[in-house]
C-alpha cells in the first residue's frame, strides 16, 4: 500500500522548501553585500592613502623649496659669518624635516604631532596661526578677481548732503 500525501501536506512541504530556498538566498545576498562593503572600504582606504601621500609629498616639496631658498641666502652672505652659519644650519634642519615628512607614514605623523602638541601647545598654536595666515595670503594673491577690481560692481547712490535739511 502506498501512502498518498494530501494536497495540504504537499502544500506544506512546498512552503517549507520555498522558505529554505529563500533563507539560503538571503544568506548568500548578505554574504555578497558584506564582501562588497569590505571591498568598497578597502578601495576607499587605498584612495585616501594615495591622496594623503600626494598631499604629504606636496608639503615636503614646499618645505624643501624653503630650505633651498635659505641655503641660497646663506651662500650669498659673508663666508663664516654667524648669520651665514645659522642660516645654513636652519636650511639643513628644514631640509631634514622635509625628508622626514616624506619618509613618515600618517599613523606615525599623527602620533608625533599629538605628542608635540601636548608638550608645546603654544608653539603648535603659533605655527598653525602662521600657516593659516600664509595660506590666506597665498589664496588671496592667487585669486583671479581681487576685491574692489570687479567691473560689475556699481556704486550705490549716495544722496548729496546739500539736499538735507531743506523742506
Amino acid at each position: 500500500m502506498t501512502t498518498s500525501t494530501s494536497p495540504i501536506e504537499k502544500g506544506a512541504e512546498k512552503a517549507k522548501s520555498t522558505a529554505r530556498a529563500a533563507k539560503s538566498r538571503a544568506k548568500d545576498a548578505v554574504a555578497e553585500t558584506r564582501e562588497a562593503a569590505r571591498d568598497a572600504a578597502t578601495e576607499a582606504r587605498a584612495r585616501a592613502a594615495d591622496g594623503a601621500d600626494a598631499a604629504k609629498d606636496s608639503v615636503a616639496d614646499a618645505i624643501d623649496s624653503t630650505a633651498d631658498r635659505l641655503d641660497e641666502a646663506a651662500s650669498n652672505m659673508t663666508d663664516d659669518s654667524p648669520q651665514a652659519n645659522t642660516t645654513a644650519r636652519v636650511a639643513g634642519s628644514v631640509s631634514h624635516a622635509a625628508q622626514s615628512l616624506r619618509d613618515a607614514d600618517f599613523a606615525t605623523l599623527g602620533e608625533d604631532l599629538g605628542d608635540l602638541a601636548r608638550r608645546h601647545p603654544m608653539a603648535v598654536a603659533g605655527a598653525a596661526a602662521i600657516a593659516g595666515f600664509a595660506l590666506g595670503r597665498f589664496l588671496k594673491s592667487s585669486s583671479p578677481q581681487r576685491r574692489g577690481t570687479r567691473s560689475d560692481v556699481t556704486p550705490h547712490h549716495i544722496p548729496d548732503a546739500s539736499h538735507r535739511g531743506r523742506a
